[in-house]
C-alpha cells in the first residue's frame, strides 16, 4: 500500500487491489455515510472505487470492533488526527477516483472551496441527481453531488439523458476544483 500526504491535511492510501481497500475501508464508509446503517459497523456489498472520511470518523470507532486492516487504518488516523483520509486502489481509473475523493477532502477541509461550490450548486435544481444518488445520507448529499459533478465520468453515466443539462455546472465546478487542487502537493509517507 502506498501512503501519501496531499497538501497539509489529506492522507491518501492507495491499495494494490479493490479487495484490500474494501477490507480496510468499507465498514467505516457505512458508519459514516450509509443512509440506512449510518453509525453501525456493517459491510455493504456495493463495489466502490474509493472511500473518504472526514477527520474523527475513523478514530471514533472502538478498536475492539475492528479487523486487522481496519486497525491499521485507524492507527494512521490516530497519528494524523487532523487529516481527511481518502482510500483508492490501483486501477485504470485511479486518477478520476483520486480527483473525486480529493474533491470531498477539499469540501470538508477548505471553507473557501466549499463556499464557492455551494454558490454554484444553489443555482441548480438537483432533483435529477438526488434520484441517482439515493444511496447517500442527506447529510453528505451536497458533498457527493459536487464530487460526482467534478469527476463527471460516473455522473454522466448516472444521469444518462439528463447529463447535458449539468455539463456547464460540471465545467464551473471543475474550474473551482482545479484552482484549489493546483495548490496541493503530494509527499510519500510509505510504500
Amino acid at each position: 500500500m502506498e501512503i501519501n500526504r496531499i497538501g497539509e491535511s489529506i492522507l491518501h492510501f492507495n491499495y494494490p487491489t479493490a479487495q484490500k481497500m474494501h477490507d480496510a475501508g468499507n465498514r467505516f464508509h457505512v458508519y459514516y455515510e450509509d443512509p440506512i446503517h449510518k453509525g453501525s459497523m456493517q459491510y455493504d456489498t456495493q463495489e466502490w472505487s474509493g472511500y473518504n472520511y472526514p477527520r474523527g470518523v475513523i478514530t471514533s470507532v472502538s478498536p475492539t470492533e475492528l479487523t486487522e486492516a481496519e486497525q491499521e487504518l485507524q492507527s494512521w488516523a490516530h497519528q494524523y488526527p487532523n487529516h481527511y483520509i481518502i482510500l483508492t486502489y490501483q486501477n485504470p481509473a485511479i486518477n478520476r477516483t483520486l480527483m473525486h475523493e480529493t474533491a470531498h477532502a477539499l469540501y470538508s477541509t477548505n471553507p473557501s472551496f466549499r463556499e464557492e461550490v455551494l454558490a454554484v450548486l444553489k443555482k441548480r435544481d438537483l432533483s435529477a441527481i438526488k434520484d441517482r444518488l439515493y444511496k447517500y445520507d442527506d447529510e453528505v448529499f451536497l458533498d457527493e453531488v459536487q464530487a460526482y459533478l467534478i469527476e463527471w465520468n460516473k455522473m454522466e453515466k448516472k444521469l444518462g439523458s439528463d447529463a447535458d443539462s449539468y455539463l456547464l455546472t460540471h465545467r464551473e465546478l471543475l474550474r473551482i476544483y482545479n484552482r484549489y487542487a493546483a495548490r496541493l502537493h503530494r509527499v510519500p509517507l510509505s510504500s
